[in-house]
């Protein structure tokens, strides 16, 4: 699995924190930041277990 890009973390940041929506992140970045939202959400990428413990 790839490292996330600076600027997605920037809009995960954002999104996370309330500052803007989901919505608000341009198209071209949106699936990479839910997908990694996802992530750091549930340690689960595509619904794949990375074997690590919650």
């Amino acid at each position: 699995m790839n490292k996330p890009s600076l600027q997605v973390m920037n809009y995960i940041a954002l999104v996370q924190s309330s500052v803007i929506a989901i919505d608000e992140v341009p198209a071209y970045l949106k699936a990479d930041v839910e997908k990694w939202l996802a992530f750091f959400k549930n340690g689960k990428v595509g619904g794949e277990d990375n074997g690590l413990a919650n």
